[in-house]
């Protein structure tokens, strides 16, 4: 593992002082203190020293024998600790970060983990090495090869005073054919740990039309023809079930998985669709204005290995 300390910092502006200034008597002074506490509180919290320390989760596994190939590679961004969050916070935000990576290979053991294996991302890997140990297990078949291929390059793209964003490149393959990449997008809130999710921002009586929306942009900038929707089925339902997306500066960016919109020749295809864009399907006018101005507020993230 690397580690890699991550500092946010926001300036504190010391007080002038000034020579000739007749001091007021203490009991005022305190009182005149207190006061200015309470009024510059929220500035005060703001301004204070905000870290941020990430660890990088690194590590490959690579057997190639006979009929047995086995290809895992990951590099995760694990937050360690963030300025002013629980530790409860903390451990739901593990929690998700190990159902997205390593917890996608748990399906099929049978087994159901808990405690630190659901929150502790060295915990965690077990799932792959289960994975990886059943692959070497299995009766060679001239009809299937024993081949795991596992990526997963978790990046932590911004941290705010409320919110944490980051996007998973991953792929997963066990023997089968076609398209495997996936991308995972989540922004996840610091006051309650949880994802945000598509209901959350947009009115669902507005799903249809922001679908739409949104496959007329793909189409557009990857010249590749839908799916045709099977009938009395509602896409836009499913999709925003488990839309994938980050908020970025200028919107926000959804993120199609292969054979959700398109076909699987089309890989994961991500689309922007502008504040300006999004503005009449949001539930709440404020809350567009708020993520509107979300990066205004992102703390600066140094990296140092």
């Amino acid at each position: 593992m690397t580690h890699t300390s991550v500092f946010c910092k926001a300036a504190i502006q010391p007080a002038a002082t000034h020579k000739g200034i007749r001091r007021p008597s203490h009991s005022r002074w305190l009182f005149s203190a207190c006061v200015a506490l309470l009024l510059a509180r929220p500035a005060l919290l703001s301004a204070a020293l905000q870290e941020v320390t990430l660890t990088t989760c690194k590590g490959t596994i690579s057997s190639s024998f006979g009929t047995l190939g086995i290809n895992a590679e990951w590099a995760i961004d694990w937050p360690e600790r963030i300025t002013h969050v629980s530790p409860r916070i903390m451990t739901a935000i593990h929690e998700q970060i190990c159902a997205d990576t390593f917890g996608l290979l748990s399906e099929d053991s049978g087994q159901d983990e808990g405690g630190v294996v659901a929150a502790r991302l060295d915990y965690a890997q077990i799932h792959l090495f289960r994975r990886a140990a059943d692959m070497v297990k299995e009766p060679e078949d001239s009809h299937c090869a024993r081949a795991l291929d596992f990526h997963a390059y978790l990046n932590v793209l911004f941290v705010t005073d409320g919110y944490i964003g980051y996007k998973m490149n991953g792929l997963h393959n066990e023997g089968g054919n076609g398209c495997h990449s996936f991308v995972i997008a989540r922004v996840l809130s610091l006051a309650s740990g949880r994802p945000l999710s598509a209901s959350d921002l947009i009115a669902t009586n507005r799903f249809s039309a922001l679908y739409a929306h949104i496959v007329n942009k793909a189409c557009a900038e990857v010249d590749v023809k839908p799916f045709d929707p099977e009938p009395n089925y509602k896409p836009s339902d499913r999709f925003f079930d488990t839309a994938n997306f980050m908020i970025e500066p200028k919107g926000i960016r959804w993120y199609l998985s292969p054979y959700s919109v398109f076909p699987g020749c089309a890989g994961v295809v991500d689309t922007l669709v502008t504040w300006a864009e999004l503005k009449p399907f949001f539930a709440e006018p404020g809350y567009w204005s708020a993520l509107r101005k979300l990066h205004a507020g992102a703390k600066t993230i140094l990296r140092k290995e």
